[in-house]
């Protein structure tokens, strides 16, 4: 073997392909931290309605009240994981309108709590939607067969 890479041209270091999927998985975690900014406040609103018990009772009843969402809970973001930044961002849109309610309803008692603002829910929507279509992308190429770039190239170009 090490015969044939001695024959190589640069001992065969051009030779070495990386997998589609872990590219992709360094695309999108190298555009999260440039564009992850934007929407710092929706974990931030996350961690504070988690934060206490009494807090996640105050927050469930919200829901039950305006009857929005219950099925699925609040959950943070790992931010060595993107598609967990997908999985938050889809349930904290779910809860926009109850930390909206939430927000207009205490009245000066939780000035900690941080609201994204018009411009920030409609970025996390953005970027949700680009993570959906980056998680789909990612099942593509991955698998038991290892789709060689042939492959992929042929996907992307029907």
């Amino acid at each position: 073997m090490k015969r044939l890479i001695a024959m190589l041209i640069l001992d065969g270091r051009f030779l070495h392909r990386r997998c589609c999927a872990h590219i992709l998985n360094l695309i999108v975690k190298g555009g999260l931290d440039v564009i992850g900014i934007v929407i710092d406040k929706v974990p931030d609103a996350i961690a504070f309605w988690m934060e206490t018990p009494k807090r996640v009772e105050i927050f469930e009843d919200t829901c039950r009240y305006f009857q929005i969402g219950g099925e699925k809970k609040l959950v943070l973001n790992c931010k060595e994981k993107w598609n967990s930044t997908n999985e938050m961002l889809e349930i904290a849109l779910m809860y926009k309108e109850v930390f909206t309610q939430l927000k207009k309803n205490s009245k000066g008692k939780i000035e900690k709590f941080p609201l994204p603002n018009p411009y920030e829910w409609q970025m996390a929507k953005d970027i949700c939607n680009g993570l959906t279509l980056f998680g789909r992308t990612t099942k593509a190429f991955s698998g038991r067969h290892y789709p060689t770039q042939t492959y992929i190239f042929r996907k992307f170009t029907k």
